[in-house]
């Protein structure tokens, strides 16, 4: 390969890359640009001390909307879409224990994930665990 073209290419990249995060931090949106899982499929997302007591941080991994909360001390990291009609809940609020979707008013239990008035609607968990103050989150299909 021409070491000029690939040095071009490599500034493309770069070029590309940066536009790319811009476009996301519009958003509002943690950009993972490389996502090295570890030997069990934990990819790192962000930092703990990036989370607020009471607060909600969306951050999208792979591809999918993952919403962070701290509660009580507590870490809950769930799916952001609504089990309901997909509504994000990082639109939404909190209460205590419980996340409440911005569409429709319904209730979750972060702890046990049912809805309040009816178990069979269940929030989406990602299993995640906290290494060196670094959350790593696994967002596969297969937990």
């Amino acid at each position: 390969m021409d070491i000029h073209k690939k040095k071009r290419d490599d500034n493309i990249d770069l070029f590309l890359r940066d536009r790319y995060c811009k476009f996301l931090n519009n958003l509002q949106l943690k950009p993972i640009l490389i996502c090295m899982p570890d030997n069990e499929g934990f990819v790192p997302v962000i930092e703990e001390k990036e989370l607020k007591e009471g607060k909600m941080k969306l951050v999208r991994v792979e591809g999918t909307p993952v919403l962070f909360i701290k509660q009580k001390g507590k870490i809950y990291v769930i799916d952001d879409r609504c089990p309901h009609m997909g509504c994000g809940f990082s639109g939404g609020s909190l209460d205590g224990e419980l996340v409440i979707c911005p569409c429709h008013g319904w209730r979750f239990n972060l702890e046990s994930g049912d809805y309040e008035d009816a178990p069979s609607y269940v929030l989406v968990k990602f299993p995640f665990k906290v290494e060196s103050g670094k959350i790593w989150v696994k967002v596969q299909d297969d937990f």
